[in-house]
Parts: C-alpha cells; sequence; structure tokens
C-alpha cells in the first residue's frame, strides 16, 4: 500500500468517527495532497477515484474541503474528468444557496438605514461582514452555501481547465450558467469560472496588414484576452518575409510558450530574469480602415483599436467573420507574460497565408462598407 493511499485510509477514519471538525478534514485532505506530490501516477487516479463519491457526502463546506483536495490532484494530472461532475454537481448547489444568504444581508443593511451603524445595502462585501453571523443562524444552509462557494469555484476551475468537453457540456446548462451568472460578483473564484466559461473555445478570425499587403486566416483556441491574442499573433506571423510571413522581431520563446502552454511566474512569485511582451503591433478592429486603404497614425481613431485589455470576442465581425488589421504600434507597450488560465493552452494555428487577391479583395470590400458607413 503506498502512503498516499494510507492517508486516504485515514480521511475514510476520520469521516466514520463522528464527530469531527472542518479543521481535522482539512488537515487530513492536506495531508492526502502532501503525499501525492511524491506518489505514481497511478496511486493519485486512485486517491481520486475514491475521493469522487465523498463530494457528494455532507454540507458544502465540507465537500468543499475535499473539492479542493480532488482539484489539486487533477493539477497534479490526475484525469479532470473522475471528479469533474459531482465537484460541479455541488458548485452548483452552491450557487443556488449563496443569493439567498447575500440578499438577507442586504435586506438587514436595509433595516439600519438612517442609524449610526447603517451602511450601503448595495455593498455586498460590508453587508455580508457585518450581518454573516446573524444571518448564518437565521439561514445554516444559504450560509454554507456561501461559505464554500469559493473553495468549490477554484476546484472546478482546476478540473475545467483540463476538460474540453467538460466545458462545453457545461456552457450548454442553462440553469447552471444562469446561477453562475448571477453570483459572478461574490469571489474572485466565482468571476474567474465565469469568465472561463464565457471563452469562446475555438473560433476562426481573418487577420490582415494594410501596408504589406499580407492576409492570414488562423484558427484561436484558448485564449483569453488580447494581451495573450497580441503575443500569439506576433509568434504565430513574423517570420522570413521571403516565406510570406511578416517582418519583425519575434516574441522571446518564453514569452511565447508562457501564451502557450509554458511556465511563467505567477503574481506574487519572484520573476527574476522572466522578459516581459513587447508589442508588435496596434490591432484594429476592421472599422479603422480608411477609404484610402491605410490605416491612421497615431492616436486617430482610436475608437477603433483592439485594446489588448479587452477579449477575442470583442473584435467585431465583418460579413460573418472577425477581422484583425494590423498596424503600426503608436507607442511601446509592455505586459507581464503570463496566461489568465494557467491551465489552459492557448494557440493559434496558421489555416493558410491569403493570396494577394484575397487580401485585395478583402480590404477592397472593407473599403466599401466603411466609405458607406
Amino acid at each position: 500500500m503506498s502512503a498516499l493511499s494510507e492517508t486516504v485510509d485515514q480521511l475514510f477514519a476520520l469521516l466514520g468517527a463522528s464527530p469531527f471538525g472542518l479543521h481535522q478534514l482539512q488537515q487530513a485532505v492536506q495531508r492526502i495532497v502532501e503525499k501525492a506530490y511524491d506518489a505514481a501516477p497511478q496511486d493519485i487516479e486512485e486517491a481520486l477515484q475514491r475521493l469522487n463519491p465523498l463530494l457528494l457526502q455532507g454540507p458544502p463546506l465540507g465537500a468543499a474541503v475535499i473539492a479542493i483536495g480532488c482539484g489539486t490532484l487533477v493539477e497534479q494530472g490526475a484525469d479532470p474528468t473522475l471528479v469533474s461532475m459531482n465537484i460541479l454537481h455541488r458548485t452548483f448547489e452552491a450557487l443556488q444557496l449563496a443569493p439567498a444568504f447575500v440578499s438577507a444581508c442586504q435586506e438587514a443593511a436595509r433595516r439600519q438605514v438612517d442609524t449610526e451603524s447603517s451602511i450601503d445595502p448595495e455593498d455586498i462585501e460590508a453587508c455580508v461582514e457585518q450581518y454573516e453571523q446573524q444571518i448564518a443562524q437565521e439561514k445554516p444552509a444559504e450560509f454554507q452555501g456561501w461559505k464554500a462557494l469559493p473553495s468549490l469555484c477554484t476546484a472546478a476551475l482546476a478540473v475545467l481547465m483540463r476538460a474540453p468537453k467538460g466545458r462545453e457540456a457545461t456552457r450548454q446548462q442553462a440553469q447552471f450558467m444562469a446561477a453562475l451568472e448571477a453570483c459572478r460578483l461574490y469571489h474572485n473564484s466565482v468571476e474567474c469560472l465565469y469568465e472561463l466559461l464565457a471563452m469562446s473555445e475555438s473560433e476562426e478570425f481573418i487577420v490582415l496588414d494594410p501596408h504589406l499587403k499580407r492576409g492570414y486566416h488562423v484558427r484561436i483556441q484558448g485564449v483569453h484576452d488580447n494581451f495573450q491574442l497580441h503575443t500569439l499573433l506576433a509568434d504565430a506571423l513574423i517570420g522570413d518575409p521571403a516565406q510570406g510571413w511578416l517582418p519583425g522581431e519575434r516574441p522571446d520563446p518564453r514569452v511565447a510558450a508562457a501564451a502557450k502552454d509554458g511556465s511563467f511566474p505567477m503574481p506574487g512569485e519572484e520573476k527574476g530574469n522572466f522578459p516581459v511582451a513587447e508589442g508588435n503591433f496596434n490591432l484594429w478592429n476592421w472599422q479603422g480602415l480608411q477609404p484610402d486603404g491605410t490605416l491612421p497614425t497615431g492616436f486617430a481613431q482610436k475608437e477603433h483599436w483592439i485594446w489588448n485589455e479587452g477579449k477575442p470576442t470583442d473584435v467585431q465581425p465583418f460579413e460573418g467573420t472577425r477581422i484583425i488589421l494590423l498596424g503600426e504600434p503608436p507607442y511601446k507597450r509592455t505586459w507581464s507574460a503570463i496566461r489568465y488560465f494557467p491551465g489552459l493552452p492557448g494557440q493559434i494555428e496558421v489555416l493558410a497565408q491569403l493570396s494577394p487577391e484575397q487580401v485585395n479583395n478583402w480590404l477592397s470590400r472593407i473599403t466599401s462598407a466603411v466609405t458607406q458607413a
């Protein structure tokens, strides 16, 4: 029997020796996580299989502790599909319970309006901080849902980042998505889970350089924001001009890897000499193209820029296809080389280099549309 299996046995022994405290449960799960770091892959998978049914037992807070342990094992390479269904089931339960708890805290704040202890009923954080203990006595189940929600969403993130089919199936669950959206401002982990499921999983774009008359048909996958998009475009499209690629300096390989599936310093970690990403282009929506077929210079028409702070879904479609126009950067831009979702690889696949005739056809149609607007 492996050391990891023994710690799982200890957890089952604890659960069978009622009553036990939440702190004891946390310690037992932490021991499992610690042993998993040195365990063989098959032992980690076996541990995850044994933990899976425990996710459906007991109140949400206990399930959340076990879910965090399961999520950590998934991050170490275990199969996310072993626990995804049960983690998402408990996450949905918490999403349904939490709003009633928050509403009760807000209602308690409204009753204290015009008193010395009054707080803004719209300030969720302040309301919960002020009335959490009181409302927990009145609504214990809803309190459990509220307290368990961040950890359950963190575990769901760990699983879904590594399970494309799971993401797609979850997006089709209308009730889950509605509950998630209703709670998205409660905690950062809830917002992150919402962001993951709101992403476009895979989409094809047309990328045009009006000045060089170059164009590319690309497929974008797993890209959360336009910082990542910008880096991946530069890595995919800059190369030998004689071979149809764009001139310029490609991103540092470590920067490109960070936008794909490589490692990078997490927030709060020492960055050392890890390079920053630099802007190679200015990204434009198609409406920025001028009647003469060129892009504005400087800061003119910046309302048509594709801002790095935005998302690929902000790129405006033209005739049903999202179009990115590449121009010269108006100023030097740098940003941290990271992925918003570390467990989700980003990729840009160049499906085709467009012929000069195809590029001119796209630019001509866009110019006509801009002129007629």
